[in-house]
């Protein structure tokens, strides 16, 4: 089945797009101190970890309602997330500075960083020496969020913690350990709550014990992170469930693609001709973990990777790609490339700032500009969901004018 047939039409910015379009306008917001954010992006609430339950999802979807603005709730509070800064020849460091510095005046919560930041495995020699040497260059910038900011890290394709690589892996984590203490844990997946909100963490890279070259099959979770993400989510009582991944669990062979390749591989369990794959392929799995985010009601992914800014949908869910915050570019021709068909598609560098309230949550792609700064480029709302894990269907009525 192709995921380009079950797109509907999304609101971004007001205006309603379809096919994907590419801009470059918007809010202007002055250099670093991005004057006149809302109170509400202010952040509120403390993290707490959060820990599954030992029980596989009970049989039936959720019943996934959209509720109407307002009411009582938590406090509303604002995250931050950024993917793939690289620091390699194709960045600039001072941009990378501005974004970091930029995060921070919109005070978030917290910042998820989506990986292929120290791009460990793209060292000619990766010595102990020369990986911490990657480390500091980052801490120059991460540091600036100081203790109230803390960083939660994606492990990305080029950060050298894979499976088919294990003795450099371990060398990876160790200095990445050492670098972040803070935001280094026992697994490269994990979850968290705060607020009103899940917060899924996940890797792609540490049971893929094969380099796929040729068959995507070989992306995967493992059997263990899979299971763990089931009972999470079936555990999970928040209203909003958050994932976060560097890249698809299949895509092509090099991870690439949006949800015109999320109904593929172990991410959606069909082989590339559409036919069902997944029983054979991962027997005693269960379903495929797009259908398992949408029996748990999961509200977006966020992803990295292909270095563009990219909203789609796909049954009720939400992809989101993150640009690069450091390259000076504007180009989206790998867009095509990568077999990006639908949804809105923005060139730039930036990051993104959501804000999470009672009944809405409003994603805001605030993107670098070479002449006025740091300007919010594109927006859109995701509207909260009441799960009933017991009613075996789901209902999206339309959103609320």
């Amino acid at each position: 089945m192709d995921g380009a047939n079950n797109q509907r039409q999304m609101r971004v910015s007001g205006s309603v797009t379809g096919p994907v379009e590419a801009g470059r306008a918007g809010r202007r917001l002055p250099r670093r101190a991005l004057a006149g954010i809302p109170a509400s992006w202010v952040a509120t609430g403390s993290v707490r970890p959060f820990g599954g339950v030992d029980r596989l999802p009970i049989s039936g979807a959720p019943i996934v309602a959209r509720l109407p603005r307002g009411g009582n709730g938590p406090p509303a509070f604002t995250f931050a997330i950024e993917a793939d800064p690289h620091l390699d020849v194709r960045s600039d460091p001072s941009i990378f500075g501005e974004v970091i510095d930029s995060i921070v005046a919109t005070s978030p919560a917290f910042l998820i960083d989506l990986g292929d930041t120290l791009m460990v495995d793209t060292l000619t020699q990766p010595t102990i020496s020369n990986i911490r040497d990657r480390a500091s260059r980052f801490r120059q910038y991460f540091d600036r969020l100081g203790d109230a900011i803390p960083l939660h890290m994606v492990i990305g394709n080029h950060d050298g913690e894979a499976g088919w690589a294990p003795s450099l892996a371990r060398l990876s984590n160790d200095v990445r350990r050492e670098a972040f203490p803070a935001s280094v844990h026992a697994r490269n997946y994990r979850a968290f709550t705060h607020g009103d909100a899940l917060f899924v963490l996940l890797d792609p890279f540490g049971s893929t014990t094969v380099k796929p070259n040729a068959d995507p099959w070989a992306w995967t979770l493992g059997r263990e992170q899979y299971e763990w993400l089931a009972r999470t989510l079936e555990a999970s009582t928040e209203t909003w469930r958050f994932v976060f991944i560097h890249h698809l669990v299949g895509g092509d062979r090099l991870g690439r693609g949006g949800v015109e390749v999320a109904r593929r591989f172990e991410w959606g369990g069909c082989d590339p001709d559409g036919s069902l794959a997944f029983a054979a392929r991962r027997p005693g799995w269960g379903v495929p973990i797009h259908d398992l985010f949408v029996d748990w009601g999961v509200t977006a992914v966020f992803k990295g990777h292909d270095h563009l800014y990219a909203h789609q949908e796909l049954d009720g869910i939400a992809y989101q790609t993150l640009p690069q915050p450091s390259h000076p570019g504007e180009s989206v021709r790998q867009a095509a490339e990568y077999g990006y068909v639908t949804g809105t598609v923005r060139g730039g560098s930036g990051f993104l700032s959501v804000t999470v309230e009672a009944t809405v949550t409003t994603v805001r792609f605030v993107k670098w500009n070479p002449r006025t700064g740091m300007a919010v480029d594109a927006s859109y709302e995701l509207f909260a969901r009441v799960v009933n894990a017991q009613a075996g269907r789901l209902a999206q009525p339309e959103a609320p004018s």
